[in-house]
């Protein structure tokens, strides 16, 4: 999409631009993390800052379109920032909360608007299914879907378009794959899970919930195992991704944006709100509940229905406990504390 049409559909208004604007092609929304040609991408506050990720060669930031509010942008003037010599545009908006609804409504109706949703991509040809996979009578299979030999889709199932399904997965009865899916070899879904569903994006502006549509999908990595009637949500402007590895009890929720390492541990019921990010390893114990923009570092474990508050850092190797979480040891002295002094009222 050119940007001069999305300026002429929202409330952005261009500051600077190093290539001529009829020329910018807004191709994707991004995360600031995940940069590619044709990206355009939010910072609303210095934290996300840190986040701006490194395109894989120099001049590719020519092509990228920044989106600031106007604090951040004199922010940015002010400590000189590279990132104002180096993007392809600067744009400034009167409401980013609002800007990112907008736009992220434009982009999923661009992307979506002739999308086959209701006819099985078999009967179109647009699909690319290996002879050696397994698929039931009545399992649906949307446009562009790649299924790769070996994979086993059970009864009641339905993968909707542009997903991808490596070699020698198994998918368990009824469970559904929105679109902007991938799975890596090996893995097992089981029964009612639910992978792809919209994250729970909202901004609150004029007295009402707007809607940020999800366009990221999700990616999974290699020999992950995910229980009965889970669901991991799509991420916002990039994948939510699981990586290698990791095992999934029954009902867990990992919400959109996060991004989990390898082999991490889920017990039942354990939930990640948006934007966690799990290192390797980590260890959640039954009915964990993790605040959004959360960081659990490499080997963290958490004892049974601990409460990791929003923004919390975990360090590397933590045993934690309690609400709000802290050191497992220094949760059960408090625990035997207040047990001691309550048996002295008594």
């Amino acid at each position: 999409m050119k940007l001069t049409q999305i300026l002429k559909n929202s409330n952005l208004e261009l500051i600077a631009n190093k290539l001529p604007v009829e020329k910018l092609e807004v191709l994707h929304l991004s995360p600031a993390h995940e940069l590619s040609d044709g990206a355009l991408f939010f910072i609303a506050k210095e934290k996300y800052l840190k986040k701006v990720g490194q395109v894989a060669k120099p001049d590719q930031w020519s092509s990228v379109v920044l989106v600031l509010t106007q604090a951040m942008y004199d922010h940015l003037i002010s400590q000189q920032h590279e990132l104002l010599s180096q993007v392809g545009a600067i744009v400034v908006a009167k409401n980013i909360e609002l800007a990112m609804c907008e736009l992220s409504e434009i982009f999923w109706r661009e992307k979506y608007h002739s999308y086959n949703w209701f006819v099985d991509g078999r009967k179109l040809g647009s699909v690319d299914i290996s002879s050696l996979a397994e698929i039931a009578s009545d399992v649906f299979i949307g446009n562009n879907v790649k299924i790769a030999e070996g994979v086993i889709i059970m009864p009641g199932c339905r993968v909707m378009g542009d997903v991808t399904i490596e070699a020698n997965t198994i998918i368990f009865p009824n469970v559904t794959i929105y679109p902007n899916v991938k799975i890596g070899k090996n893995c097992r879904i089981h029964a009612g899970s639910i992978l792809g569903s919209d994250g729970f994006g909202y901004q609150f502006i004029q007295g009402q919930h707007k809607k940020i549509y999800q366009l990221g999908g999700v990616e999974i990595g290699a020999n992950v195992e995910i229980g009965a009637a889970c669901t991991i949500d799509s991420g916002a402007f990039g994948p939510t991704r699981i990586g290698d590895g990791c095992k999934f009890d029954n009902l867990v929720h990992i919400a959109h944006n996060c991004r989990v390492g390898k082999h991490v541990l889920f017990c039942a019921q354990t939930v990640l709100a948006g934007s966690v990010e799990v290192e390797d390893y980590a260890v959640f114990g039954g009915r964990v509940g993790v605040g959004p923009e959360a960081k659990i570092g490499k080997g963290a474990q958490f004892a049974g229905a601990a409460i990791v508050t929003d923004g919390a850092v975990v360090e590397p190797g933590a045993v934690m406990g309690g609400h709000p979480a802290r050191p497992l040891k220094e949760w059960l002295k408090g625990i035997a504390y207040v047990r001691k002094h309550a048996l002295k009222k008594d």
